[in-house]
């Protein structure tokens, strides 16, 4: 599989070998580490319900992306890339009710809040890609000649230009937004 990524008017194509490449895998993973993180603290901790609703759908998106990409056939994978869709738009709510009930603070609800929107920007993007495929899926674009260090490099700026971008720009993101 092959993803297509633009990056300071340049396009990158890099091969997906696995879950872990997709940037809407890494953009949730990045998500459920930070939910786990604030409601591992004690003050929060105690409100055990909310903690078990918010964790269990952080949780979920990014398992559910890596299941349906082993599932090799486009059509599979874009269900399950819906249904993780939908355990983001989850984990927005408890977002939301966690900044009311002050179980964090408007900094970390912004960080979390932006990673939510931006892997939900990716998962349409991925799920568009993949309604876009042949029902079969699309050809091996496997080249042994690839340089793979070049390619790993620019995979890296990807995920560098996204963490950057986590600490930029969020004074003017508002919790009510979806962008």
């Amino acid at each position: 599989m092959r993803c297509a990524h633009e990056i300071r008017g340049r396009s990158l194509m890099t091969a997906i070998r696995n879950h872990e490449d997709l940037i809407f895998w890494q953009l949730t993973e990045k998500l459920r580490e930070r939910v786990f993180v604030f409601t591992a603290r004690s003050e929060v901790a105690r409100h055990e319900d909310f903690c078990d609703d918010i964790r269990r759908s952080a949780r979920r998106a990014p398992a559910v992306i890596s299941e349906g990409f082993y599932r090799f056939r486009p059509k599979d994978n874009a269900n399950y890339v819906r249904m993780a869709l939908g355990s983001i738009g989850e984990t927005k709510n408890h977002l939301k009710e966690a900044l009311k009930e002050k179980y964090l603070d408007e900094a970390e609800f912004r960080i979390c809040w932006r990673l939510a929107v931006r892997a939900t920007g990716a998962g349409n993007g991925y799920h568009a890609y993949l309604r876009s495929c042949p029902p079969d899926g699309p050809q091996s674009f496997y080249d042994p000649s690839m340089d793979r260090a070049k390619h790993r490099r620019r995979d890296m700026e990807v995920i560098e230009d996204i963490e950057l971008g986590l600490d930029a720009g969020l004074s003017d993101l508002k919790p009510d937004s979806d962008e």
